[in-house]
């Protein structure tokens, strides 16, 4: 992989080098470095960087699952396909995110270093050949360049990769500094190998994952947990203690919901609830009707697709849950009961985009900005009402831990919406609020 990155970087910095001296003479030398600020001079580099980076982290994503299959015991079966996926997309957003932010600062070190280049032509009173050619030879170019960004950035991006299928897969706890333990190691490296941490915690001197430093070889493995510890359902299965009553179109989508929850967990003592496929407002495709403390009822709309059908039975079971299901009066949600689950939604990125949407919708056009369309003020306080934050990360939830396929697709579209994509969390920024679930629901003995 770094032969591979070094070969794709020098590529590009070799095009982003003729870019920048084409046409260059006497009357123009003055704006060379202002180049560098033309997205048609400088985007192909980026966008080079970006796919090298991306290609890596996944490969580093891919890589730390098949580390988690290899070491621990019945994990295939705990960990779905669909949760790998979702760790693979997690990996190449990051590269995303990371890479741009990485290709503007190489650009920024190269337009300082063409900027000596042209203070030096002005000093000698050189000609323009003679610029180029110092151009053509300057490090900022070089294939020695090229070779450090790689050996750096590789390191990074498969030690991401690594940590997003981790992270993903709930068994592993921590994490092991590796070295080459060669006389290559460095005196920064050096008393980090065989160190032993939590998972997200810093090693000493509050480094995070490798590379500590440019040109860094080292990486990290996973420390797993015993299997006995992977959580499984408990209780009673979630499924007997609904009772669907009307079938209609939609049925399979009702069965497949139900199989996905009692994948994830079970439950205690839940008054029975019916759940009928019905006809509802457009663009409604469900709805949980509530009276007292015990519920009325679950309906579906006959006319959503399968996919939709399925995420809104798992959406509205998650009102009942909050509602007839989880410790307290009322809807849990709005009390106490669920604080630690209230915390980390507070804290999320997607939940304080929603409301910084509510506070500044002008500043959110989406896809929309010719067409003045911003976010609608009552649909934001409906999103960031606590029954609604609840039942939509339990559908997350259920979706993360279960691994069904059409769950995690209703959650990307969400995620892609054009205005409300803070509707859904992406990958990294739910695991706080998963955790927080897990932690209810074993305490409740839903899970063991």
């Amino acid at each position: 992989m770094e032969r591979e990155f070094q070969a794709g970087v020098e590529r590009a910095l070799s095009a982003l080098r003729l870019e920048l001296v084409r046409g260059l003479n006497d009357g123009n030398v003055g704006q060379l470095t202002a180049r560098l600020d033309d997205e048609g001079v400088t985007r192909p580099f980026q966008d080079a960087v970006v796919g090298q980076l991306r290609r890596v982290a996944v490969a580093g994503s891919e890589f730390g699952r098949e580390q988690v299959e290899a070491h621990v015991f019945g994990v295939r079966k705990a960990v779905e396909v669909g949760v790998w996926e979702l760790a693979n997309n997690a990996a190449a957003q990051w590269a995303m995110s990371y890479g741009y932010e990485l290709a503007r600062g190489l650009v920024q070190t190269t337009r300082d270093a063409l900027q000596a280049e042209v203070a030096e032509y002005v000093r000698n009173s050189e000609t323009i050949g003679q610029l180029t050619g110092r151009i053509r030879a300057a490090s900022g170019f070089s294939a020695e360049r090229a070779r450090m960004i790689a050996v750096t950035e590789v390191t990074r991006a498969f030690a991401e990769g690594n940590m997003v299928s981790w992270r993903a897969s709930g068994v592993i706890q921590k994490r092991r500094w590796n070295t080459n333990n060669d006389e290559l190691v460095c005196p920064v490296c050096g008393p980090l190998a065989g160190k032993v941490v939590a998972l997200d915690a810093p090693f000493d001197g509050g480094i995070g994952n490798p590379p500590a430093h440019p040109r860094c070889r080292c990486w990290i493995t996973p420390v797993v947990v015993d299997d006995s510890s992977l959580l499984r359902p408990a209780g009673i299965p979630v499924s007997r203690q609904l009772r669907i009553t009307e079938r209609g179109r939609i049925g399979e989508a009702l069965d497949r919901g139900l199989v996905a929850i009692d994948r994830v967990h079970g439950a205690r003592n839940l008054p029975e609830l019916p759940i009928a496929a019905g006809r509802l407002p457009d663009f409604v495709d469900g709805r949980y009707r509530s009276a007292g403390s015990r519920g009325v009822g679950i309906v579906i709309s006959e006319e959503a697709s399968t996919r939709n059908g399925m995420y809104a039975l798992v959406h509205e079971v998650g009102h009942y849950l909050d509602h007839a299901g989880l410790p307290g009066s009322g809807f849990s949600s709005e009390s106490g009961e669920l604080a630690v689950w209230r915390a980390a939604a507070e804290r999320s990125k997607a939940v304080n985009l929603l409301r910084d949407m509510r506070l500044n919708p002008k500043d959110y056009p989406g896809d929309f900005p010719q067409l003045s369309i911003y976010p609608d003020v009552g649909h934001l306080d409906y999103l960031l009402d606590a029954r609604e934050l609840w039942s939509r990360s339990y559908a997350q939830y259920i979706a993360l831990r279960s691994g069904d396929e059409l769950l995690i697709e209703s959650i990307q579209v969400a995620r892609a919406h054009r205005i409300y994509s803070g509707q859904h969390w992406d990958d990294t920024d739910f695991l706080p609020i998963a955790e927080a679930i897990d932690g209810i629901f074993k305490g409740l003995g839903w899970l063991r």
